[in-house]
């Protein structure tokens, strides 16, 4: 973080995700994201907890996309996130 507003502390998350490839075009995945805290109030019950599917695939030419959605585990996780990824091999 920069700016007047950066914190100083170092924050902690951890991820996980378990991937099936479906065929050679598709993978299927499950993602797991849960915020860590930072050094002074660590433990996987200090943040949000997220859980969700994803699909991803490919244009060609090296592009792909991911689209899924993450639920929220915890109290202070948004019920829902929506995400579309885009990446490009080089």
């Amino acid at each position: 973080q920069i700016g007047s507003n950066a914190n100083n502390l170092t924050e902690f998350e951890l991820r996980s995700s378990l991937i099936w490839t479906y065929s050679e075009d598709y993978t299927l995945s499950l993602l797991s994201f849960a915020t860590l805290g930072d050094q002074r109030q660590f433990g996987l019950l200090q943040g949000d907890q997220q859980l969700g599917p994803t699909l991803s695939g490919s244009f060609g030419n090296g592009i792909g996309w991911t689209v899924g959605t993450l639920f929220g585990l915890s109290e202070n996780a948004p019920d829902q996130d929506l995400r579309v990824w885009f990446s490009k091999k080089f």
